[in-house]
């Protein structure tokens, strides 16, 4: 064995937790507490009088383009959230910059349905509502094309499917 393949052999990875003591444990998620949600319209009402400052949205042709994005990031080793971001695809020289993908959902965990589906409720909630109503801002009435964008188990989680080959959601 060359020290090459010790160095592989010594940093082998599990997602077994390396804390057993249940006191650290209670601490890490009071202090993490069970994630943020951001209201997506207190965000849009926020920024939808800039970008039609910027020219980027036109009251002439008030729909907006809403592209809603979601994944599991590990943050460490032992470490995992959940993200879910949503961006106005009208901007469309800045599709690929950071600062204008907005974050609306983080909580610590994995991805699974029933804590997605207690945790995106407020969410969807507001996502059908912009859908159906569109929000009003200074005084025009904008209306939502809402575009998803994930990896496919995410999306299957969302949705309720069974499966990779299944024809029927969840009942």
């Amino acid at each position: 064995m060359n020290g090459k393949d010790k160095s592989k052999e010594t940093f082998e990875f599990n997602d077994e937790s390396e804390f057993t003591n249940p006191e650290i444990t209670q601490e890490v998620i009071d202090t993490m507490g069970v994630g943020i949600y951001r209201s997506v319209k207190d965000i849009l009402y926020y920024i939808i009088p800039y970008l039609k400052e910027k020219k980027v949205l036109k009251s002439s042709d008030p729909t907006i383009h809403l592209r809603v994005s979601g994944d599991r990031r590990n943050v460490g080793r032992k470490i995992k959230h959940v993200m879910i971001t949503f961006m106005i695809l009208n901007h469309i020289e800045r599709h690929h910059h950071a600062d204008y993908h907005y974050t609306t959902v983080l909580y610590p965990g994995t991805e699974n349905y029933h804590t997605l589906e207690f945790i995106l409720n407020p969410f969807l909630n507001e996502l059908e509502s912009l859908k159906n109503n569109g929000l009003e801002v200074a005084g025009i009435l904008w209306n939502f094309e809402l575009y998803f964008s994930s990896d496919w188990k995410f999306l299957a989680i969302c949705l309720g499917l069974n499966g990779p080959t299944s024809n029927y959601f969840c009942p």
